[in-house]
């Protein structure tokens, strides 16, 4: 049913204010009848604007019928010698409003198609206002461009992949903060500051998509702590959505279950080894690499190494990077002993760094239950457990994921799962006082949610900040599907030593399973 209002909604909504519109249809030798026949008074701009009918082909096409309106609205406005900028950013912006507010000028005048001389500046600024209004478009409501920054999904998505996300799988968002500079996130290009102003904020709107969120799906979403900025202003982050609302999610010694049954393991997917090396090593391969690293707010950031001078330094590691292995994913550990993230289901490299002559042992590692790993310091979600055991990245849970419509009971022990839901995500200001939950100064002892939420995880499992540390991501977060994989960069690799991968680029995501 939904679809049928992206489809026909557009063309109604049109066809209604263009039975505002008579003044236009007379000016133009069209009987003014034919604009106050629904439906049909849309084909009739047609010959107004010059163009062939076969152009709203497209207007049955949801988010494309909303460009050609924009489209038909300027040639409009060009046909009646309303061809400055401040009257087709008027027409675009504001049409149906501004259609009818000239319907009713007496000095409106058509003039049909006419070749008017134009300076190149103006011609091009023409141009660029409706690129950029129909690049919003596609942006905001079909599909947007994302670049993965981080090895938290390696080995299913790389460091350098550069992916399409697609907003019409579950949907487009209605976006929460309108008043926003185009094509932008969140800060300015080169000069910093909010691209945005707060408010007005809109509450959460989704229209209507092709799916909802599956299980195992990678996913892009806005990153929930974020609290001090708009929902959609937030930064994107990107996941597998392992588990969906009303699950139960547990990991037993590495292996992750839902609904108490063992759950789906990408192909790729990475789990923690120690690589010991031979004594007399001077360093290990981590410490090299973050010697070459630059410090970025105290720490070692490897997304920014200088690759030409580590393989000048130390040659041998041009070696590793050539097995597909990502020389970031080395954490020195001491002189002669790294932590290393590999794939769990495939030996291939596992097996090619073993055979090099300064490796001794490769061993992987999985927390024992009740224990801080290495990497987590037992600072998992959710904070203030009345359970003391400790979680780690392999022994977590269990955690019950919440739906739109469940009903939890308000206490010492359900209280740390779901009260960031509660107020953060859902605005609901219940206080906890002296063992008592508190609203609007009356006591509760429950609570219903109004939104699903999501538990997010990354593919390299010891490497990811994910739901595990932050908890659930509720549903008006979710940005969009990860689709296509239009080009992939190796940074450790030259031009013309295979930096562009080509099996990767022009790859449909799920197709990568």
């Amino acid at each position: 049913m939904m679809w049928l209002v992206l489809i026909f909604g557009p063309l109604l909504f049109m066809s209604g204010i263009t039975m505002l519109m008579g003044q236009f249809f007379t000016k133009a030798g069209v009987d003014v009848a034919k604009s106050r026949i629904p439906v049909l008074n849309v084909y009739h701009w047609m010959p107004i604007i010059d163009r062939k009918p076969w152009w709203l082909i497209l207007m049955f096409l949801p988010y494309l019928n909303i460009i050609l309106i924009i489209w038909m609205v300027t040639e409009l406005l060009k046909a009646f010698g309303k061809r400055g900028l401040g009257e087709q950013a008027l027409g675009i912006f504001f049409w149906p409003a501004y259609l009818p507010y000239l319907n009713f000028k007496a000095d409106l005048k058509f003039e049909g198609k006419v070749e008017v001389k134009r300076s190149t500046g103006s011609e091009w600024a023409d141009a660029l206002l409706f690129a950029i209004v129909a690049a919003t478009i596609i942006r905001t409501f079909v599909f947007e461009a994302y670049t993965i920054p981080t090895s938290s999904m390696e080995g299913t998505l790389l460091v350098g992949d550069f992916l399409f996300v697609s907003k019409i799988h579950y949907g487009p968002r209605i976006p929460n903060t309108p008043l926003t500079l185009p094509l932008v996130h969140r800060d300015i290009p080169f000069v910093g500051g909010k691209s945005y102003i707060e408010s007005p904020q809109l509450p959460y709107y989704r229209l209507p998509g092709f799916q909802s969120v599956e299980r195992n799906d990678m996913v892009v979403f806005n990153f929930p702590m974020e609290d001090d900025f708009p929902v959609d202003k937030k930064m994107n982050y990107i996941k597998r959505c392992v588990g969906l609302p009303g699950d139960k999610l547990q990991v037993n010694m590495g292996t992750l279950m839902i609904n108490d049954e063992v759950a789906y393991q990408a192909k790729e997917q990475q789990g923690l080894f120690q690589v010991t090396y031979i004594k007399g090593m001077p360093n290990s391969v981590g410490g090299y690499v973050q010697s070459f690293s630059p410090a970025i707010n105290g720490r070692r950031d490897c997304q920014f190494v200088d690759v030409n001078g580590l393989y000048k330094a130390y040659p041998d590691l041009k070696k590793i990077a050539e097995m597909g292995i990502n020389l970031c994913d080395f954490t020195p550990y001491s002189a002669t002993t790294d932590y290393l993230r590999l794939p769990v289901n495939d030996s291939t490299k596992l097996k090619a760094l073993a055979s090099l002559p300064y490796v001794q042992n490769i061993q992987r590692i999985i927390y024992e239950p009740n224990r801080p790993g290495a990497f987590d310091g037992g600072n998992m979600f959710p904070f203030g457990r009345v359970d003391s055991t400790v979680w780690n990245n392999d022994n977590y849970g269990p955690v019950n994921i919440p739906y739109a419509g469940l009903t939890v009971p308000l206490n010492n022990e359900t209280w740390p799962f779901y009260a960031r839901a509660i107020t953060a995500y859902e605005k609901v200001d219940i206080q906890k006082r002296n063992g008592k939950f508190i609203l609007n100064g009356a006591e509760v002892n429950e609570y219903t949610f109004k939104m699903d939420y999501y538990f997010m995880m990354g593919d390299n499992r010891h490497n990811s900040e994910d739901s595990r540390y932050w908890g659930f991501v509720p549903e008006d977060h979710i940005v969009g599907k990860a689709w296509f994989i239009w080009l992939s960069l190796d940074k450790f690799k030259g031009w013309f030593d295979g930096k562009l991968r080509w099996k990767r680029s022009f790859t449909v995501v799920s197709n990568m399973e």
